[in-house]
């Protein structure tokens, strides 16, 4: 009974001020909404569930290794997988998968599409059963089998028109008639956005000693293991494995770890979960900006009703009652402003799933879907408990404990001038704190994002297209072998009329430089370049010629070791003197060489948030430095589909056997990827100014508070003869100090966040400078503005009415 008539009570008096309803609730929908959705947005990213049966068993692992000539990089190779196969004891069942770009055509009709070639345990495993047909079996991998396949829904819809006797007829895959044997389920994409599923063959399985093919290894964990244990058995036996090869294998190579997640989060490396940290912990701050917002507002109002608590108290209300009883307005702007932000996110995300959707395609994950699950949901429900604690348990707890005595004897005078400015104080000081931390940190984020926008990375994009071809060393075993495939697909692809322009490039780590003469202690003296090894003409993709020649067939194997350098580098290097004929010394396959240096070229970069000292690039022959993974470029002229199939006819024509790891249109790919950017960019700013503005109320509303409260003060002070300058600098001296604590506790809590994602959101010495210094003007114009408007109006009032002021 006592509840329904608080909550009656409430809503009468959120009915009787309409205006003061409609802005909290507003003012607090906002700040749920921008913490909400960030939540979505990226626990979609990092840890969505599957929608699959017992997703949380299903573990992805690979090893780390570093390579002198490569640096770190994840990968597992068939032997080691092999031998996990036969002896993990840790996994309930496991599989394979090697991801390959195909193109599929029946007719007329041709599609490049990612397929996974893959052992017959990735159905088991994904728990799903096929819409016809059977999926792979192990009889399938063998030589003497004819090739099979298991198509998705989109293959059998696009290029058999949802044909019901789809079973047994044949289609082209990468020019190879292969026959259907089953169809999947709408919407199943296993392993990542897969949509062709193909066996894998036989000598991956089953692989020699010197096979370095790569795969991918996923598996459930059976029950009562954990994932150190798991992790623990992965790498003892891949190490064996690796080690007990290693001395057929190229020199330079270390094991250092196993890595091991849940399948969904295996690929969301360190910088990543640390930017989804910043990113949500300046969302909770924007969330707490507008409870300590809606809380003061509330606070005030029970300030006004200490009376009317006064006498409730003498009457024997009870404490928690009377903390009830002034809750009650907060919950219900709570639970308003939660449902209209739970409804405004709901939208959001699906216009989010939406639009990522048709600007990338196929291409996202699986899983990766922007809903209102059950997550969302729930997170939205802590959301609002956390708001209703801050903005209506607190200000209604505080406001309970006055001395009510002095309430009844003296009304306001004095009865909570010293509770109340100590409140204020501590909520001031949080408020500054608080927006100054949302604004560093959101301005460093916005800068980098910004910056990964504008994607001008030194390439041509237009019609630009490229893809990775990774050669099987059993098949490619020496460097000439490399160097002539690679160095055909090049001449064959450029003579073509699809095309305009074709070239091939091998890309290395940042390796140490030396320049000839000079002495270095340590390598860690020496500076550092991107090396890549080019096959053919790089003018037509980016690097334009600035000085000198480009290196061409005459740098061959037998002839003298050539290079060319970026621009940047040849000023890091030599400043303003030409860097022609300079002999540099880098050394790549255990084997120190010194290049001559024969053009300059223009800068490149492939990430858009490295430093500038970064940039420099040398560029070696690819006759003389082959490898076995090559970027394949070339510059369509013809209609996409045209380009794509002859493409693959040349492919073909000289390894049909040969896996792409990836084929991608760059000027779409850089479109897609800049607008997605730019609406995390977008988000990112909007927030931040959502926040700015509930700062600068909260900052106005709090002094005003304060400054209303002091208003007898105010009175006496002018009627002792102080003027109204020397009460304004009373204001803003006082003022000041809270201004200084808030700033050194907001930018001691940014410095320490940005020192600890430093590796992701590094900037220059001078633009950390330069965002601390706009945040500390921008705050003391605020703050200024907050503390000289109420105190003009307080010194404008006549001493006699304030000195009676309540």
């Amino acid at each position: 009974m006592y509840v329904i008539r608080d909550l009656l009570y409430a809503l009468r008096l959120l009915k009787k001020t309409p205006k003061f309803t409609a802005l909290t609730i507003i003012v607090l929908c906002g700040g749920l909404a921008v913490s909400l959705f960030t939540f979505a947005f990226l626990y979609t990213f990092t840890s969505k569930p599957l929608p699959i049966e017992d997703q949380g068993t299903l573990y992805r692992a690979s090893l780390l290794w570093h390579s002198e000539k490569f640096g770190e990089n994840r990968y597992l190779e068939a032997y080691e997988a092999a031998r996990l196969r036969e002896h993990a004891t840790v996994f309930s069942e496991h599989g394979l998968w090697q991801n390959k770009t195909v193109s599929v055509s029946l007719g007329n009709n041709q599609l490049i599409v990612e397929a996974a070639s893959t052992t017959p345990d990735i159905f088991k495993i994904s728990r799903t059963q096929p819409l016809l047909g059977r999926t792979l079996e192990d009889s399938d991998s063998q030589r003497s089998s004819a090739p099979v396949a298991v198509i998705s829904y989109a293959i059998w819809q696009g290029q058999f028109g949802g044909d019901p006797e789809v079973i047994g007829k044949t289609f082209y895959v990468s020019g190879e008639t292969t026959e259907v044997v089953g169809v999947m389920p709408q919407g199943y994409r296993f392993p990542i956005s897969h949509q062709l599923w193909l066996p894998m063959p036989a000598q991956i399985l089953n692989p020699v000693i010197l096979d370095r093919e790569k795969v991918e290894f996923f598996g459930r964990l059976k029950p009562g293991v954990s994932l150190e244990q798991a992790q623990a058995q992965f790498f003892s036996i891949t190490s064996q494995a690796f080690y007990s090869r290693a001395e057929k294998l190229p020199k330079g190579i270390e094991l250092v770890r196993a890595d091991m997640d849940l399948y969904q989060r295996f690929d969301v490396d360190n910088p990543m979960r640390l930017t989804v940290f910043v990113l949500n912990v300046v969302a909770f701050f924007i969330l707490l900006l507008a409870a300590i917002n809606i809380g003061n507002l509330l606070f005030a109002r029970a300030i006004q009703r200490s009376k009317e608590s006064a006498i409730r108290t003498a009457i024997g209300a009870p404490h928690w009652r009377l903390v009830a009883q002034l809750m009650w307005e907060g919950v219900l702007i709570t639970l308003a402003g939660t449902a209209l932000a739970v409804v405004l996110v709901a939208w959001l995300l699906n216009f989010i799933d939406s639009y990522f959707h048709t600007l990338m395609g196929n291409e996202l994950p699986f899983w990766y879907r922007w809903e209102l699950d059950t997550t969302v949901f729930m997170a939205a429900v802590v959301f609002a408990l956390f708001t209703i604690f801050v903005a209506s348990f607190l200000p209604a707890y505080k406001a309970a404990r006055q001395d009510f005595n002095m309430v009844l004897r003296d009304g306001t005078r004095g009865a909570q001038s010293i509770s109340i400015g100590r409140l204020s104080r501590f909520l001031l000081v949080t408020q500054i704190a608080t927006i100054t931390l949302i604004m560093v940190l959101g301005t460093v984020i916005s800068f980098k994002v910004n910056k990964a926008t504008d994607l001008e990375l030194g390439y041509d994009y237009d019609k630009l297209y490229f893809a990775i071809a990774e050669l099987p060393l059993h098949n490619y075993p020496t460097d000439e072998k490399r160097a002539l495939f690679f160095e055909r697909m090049q001449r064959q692809l450029s003579e073509d009329a699809a095309f305009s322009d074709a070239g091939i490039r091998f890309s290395f780590k940042r390796l140490p430089v030396a320049l000839s003469g000079v002495d270095y202690k340590t390598d860690a003296d020496k500076p550092k370049a991107t090396v890549y090894t080019v096959i053919g003409s790089t003018e037509f993709m980016g690097p334009k010629l600035l000085a000198g020649r480009r290196l061409d067939s005459r740098d061959r194997k037998d002839g003298a070791k050539t290079a060319m350098v970026s621009q940047s580098m040849a000023h890091r290097l030599w400043g303003n003197d030409s860097p022609l004929g300079k002999q540099l010394q880098v050394t790549l396959d255990e084997e120190l060489a010194t290049v001559t240096v024969v053009g300059v070229v223009s800068d490149i970069t492939n990430n858009p948030l490295e430093k500038p000292a970064l940039y420099d690039e040398l560029y070696l022959a690819g006759y003389q430095f082959p490898q076995a993974r090559g970027t394949i470029f070339f510059k369509r002229a013809v209609d996409a589909a045209v380009a794509e199939d002859r493409f693959f006819r040349i492919l073909n024509s000289n390894d049909s056997q040969l896996n792409i790891v990836a084929i991608e249109d760059w000027e779409m790919e850089t479109s897609a990827t800049a607008k997605m950017v730019a609406t995390f960019r977008d988000t990112v700013i909007m927030s931040g100014l959502f926040a700015l503005i509930l700062a600068m109320t909260g900052i106005y509303g709090l002094t005003a508070f304060s400054v209303e409260k002091r208003a007898q003060e105010v009175g006496v002070r002018r009627a002792l003869g102080a003027t109204d300058k020397d009460i304004i600098m009373l204001f803003i001296k006082q003022s000041s100090k809270l201004l200084l604590a808030g700033l050194l506790i907001g930018g001691g809590l940014s410095s320490l966040m940005l020192v600890a994602v430093s590796s992701v959101l590094a900037l220059t010495t001078l633009a950390y400078v330069s965002i601390f210094a706009a945040v500390l003007l921008s705050l003391v114009l605020v703050v200024l503005v907050a503390v000289i408007v109420p105190s003009r109006k307080a010194v404008y009032m006549q001493p006699s009415e304030a000195l009676r002021c309540e």
